[in-house]
């Protein structure tokens, strides 16, 4: 698989996909509420699934690029992993958005002003919960992994008879009696 154009990469990035979803359905919402008098709303819209499809296009060579790396299928991981993605861009995606709301203008739209703070609120209180709970089950599988690495049963005795060292030593061949005792 070809890695994606530049353009896709950047356009369809954890970081700059979410702001620029958000931004353009903000601007789409406001072209509605103003009665659809220009083409910058469907202009948005076009925006939007670009975006979005960039979004798709990096997401699936990041997952072929893992499991090409790993060499294995990897389809649990790789739906864990969206999963994993899917939650981080909506958090940016709520932040972004309460941003855009916060900076509105109050006079035009004092409803959306007046959400924007609540929206960061909420935006940073998930993001820190969610950063939480990654931390804890990173520590938890790390101490799972540590655990699992001590040994649990000694063997008492072995498996196959092992002679001792000295009748080892006796049963060398005649020509390596001399090399153990120090003579050449």
């Amino acid at each position: 698989m070809n890695p994606p154009d530049l353009n896709t990469r950047i356009m369809g990035s954890r970081l700059v996909a979410p702001v620029v979803m958000a931004t353009s359905a903000f601007i789409t919402y406001l072209w509605w509420v103003d009665g659809c008098q220009n083409m910058l709303g469907i202009f948005m819209i076009c925006i939007f699934a670009a975006s979005a499809n960039a979004m798709k296009q990096v997401a699936a060579y990041r997952e072929w690029q893992q499991a090409w790396d790993a060499m294995v299928p990897g389809e649990i991981a790789a739906k864990r992993r969206k999963q994993r993605a899917f939650i981080g861009t909506l958090i940016v995606a709520i932040l972004a958005f309460g941003g855009i709301m916060l900076a509105s203008r109050p006079a035009a739209a004092p409803y959306l002003h007046e959400w924007g703070m609540p929206l960061i609120v909420v935006g940073g209180l998930l993001g820190a919960a969610w950063l939480v709970i990654r931390l804890l089950w990173w520590v938890w599988s790390r101490w799972r992994r540590h655990r699992s690495l001590l040994v649990a049963v000694a063997v008492k005795r072995p498996v196959v008879h092992v002679p001792s060292l000295q009748t080892a030593y006796q049963r060398l061949p005649s020509y390596c009696q001399p090399l153990l005792k120090g003579r050449s």
